[in-house]
């Protein structure tokens, strides 16, 4: 919640995001916040486990069909048209 407070209120305060939308663009970047921590806190605690597994192929073959599909759905969800921002 500070991350998505300070941020948007950073934007606003220089003119990069409208007072109106403040309420949208906060909602946006706390769930982008919860979405970062819900797929990175796990693999930082299965990293740092002390526990060791072993993955057979079917799984190392899963885990990189995973991170295609999520570097994909970001790349297209992450691009934005110059015009979007010269309101």
């Amino acid at each position: 919640m500070v991350s998505a407070t300070t941020g948007v209120t950073t934007l606003s305060l220089a003119g990069y995001a409208s007072w109106s939308e403040y309420g949208s663009i906060w909602v946006t970047w706390w769930l982008g916040d919860v979405a970062g921590a819900l797929l990175i806190a796990p693999l930082i605690l299965a990293w740092t486990s002390t526990a060791a597994f072993h993955w057979g192929r079917g799984q190392w073959l899963e885990a990189e069909l995973l991170l295609l599909v999520l570097g994909r759905n970001n790349r297209k969800t992450s691009t934005t048209r110059r015009s979007e921002f010269d309101r």
